[in-house]
């Protein structure tokens, strides 16, 4: 964890090197339950050092460990964040990175995590406006948007308001 925050301010070098220690003692301890989780900030990392080819290795060896734990509480957002990594790659295939978004929103429905599907939901309407598709984007989230009671003043829901406001005009 540490490693992720020292990555996140910055120093992206010494960060992802410490969480490559972090992995390698975890495998050696035998301990890998929650290694697509930390798999997942390795991948935050590498994005943050513009490095999305490691980091959607490091994606799909996580997602590569969901097989035996489909229930997984980080999957959606595995699904998710690779979604964003594939926008990322220069030989990107839209349709791959579309198709993760909505495997991660699935996911989240499918375990009733409303903050992930929302992230998920604001990367599929982005993608769509790009698309041209502005229209179901914007139904989708306004969807996910409403069935929200507090917390608007996260960054996630100011995210996601603001891409709804942008579109009214």
């Amino acid at each position: 964890m540490r490693g992720w925050g020292v990555a996140m301010q910055g120093q992206t070098a010494e960060g992802i090197a410490e969480i490559h220690r972090g992995l390698a003692g975890c495998r050696a301890a035998g301990v890998e339950m929650d290694r697509p989780y930390y798999l997942a900030l390795l991948a935050e990392a590498y994005c943050r050092d513009a490095r999305p080819r490691e980091a959607l290795s490091a994606l799909d060896e996580a997602l590569g460990m969901l097989r035996d734990t489909p229930a997984f509480f980080y999957a959606a957002e595995l699904r998710r964040l690779r979604g964003s990594v594939l926008m990322q790659v220069p030989e990107r295939r839209l349709e791959d990175a579309e198709s993760s978004f909505q495997q991660a929103l699935e996911v989240a429905r499918g375990q009733g995590a409303l903050s992930l599907e929302l992230r998920a939901a604001v990367c599929l309407a982005r993608l769509w406006e790009g698309q041209g598709k502005r229209r179901e984007g914007r139904d989708l989230l306004a969807e996910v948007y409403g069935r929200f009671t507090e917390g608007f003043s996260t960054a996630d829901l100011t995210e996601a308001n603001a891409i709804l406001q942008e579109r009214r005009c």
